[in-house]
């Protein structure tokens, strides 16, 4: 009777071990795919904030030309301006001063073919 207990026990035992080891392969393989899917997940995401970030240096380049093109405009606005009142400045002297043999016309911009240049770009 103490041999057929003792068969009975390694064989219970082995059964146990084999069930444990089948159920750690099973439970392996879930984690496997589990990793698989966050990897996944990972990769998705790395791209999207690849794309998100070409975006964004896109529009920021984009908001870089126009204020650049903004300042050009202002800074010809401000020297057409100054030409202007140089001119009336000296017109004014003009007037006041009979040495002066300048023309007192109206002034007309030199300028005028900055209207072209001024078209914002596309």
């Amino acid at each position: 009777m103490p041999v057929m207990f003792t068969i009975t026990v390694i064989t219970s035992l082995l059964a146990a071990i084999l069930g444990a080891l089948i159920v750690l392969k099973i439970h392996h393989g879930y984690l496997n795919k589990i990793q698989v899917r966050n990897q996944g997940w990972e990769r998705a995401q790395e791209a999207h904030q690849h794309n998100w970030e070409i975006k964004q240096e896109k529009h920021a380049a984009e908001l870089e030309m126009r204020l650049t093109w903004q300042v050009q405009q202002v800074q010809r606005a401000w020297e057409e301006w100054e030409a202007k009142d140089q001119h009336r400045l000296k017109t004014l002297r003009c007037t006041t001063d009979p040495r002066c043999h300048a023309p007192t016309s109206i002034y007309t911009p030199q300028l005028a073919t900055t209207n072209v240049a001024r078209q914002q770009p596309l």
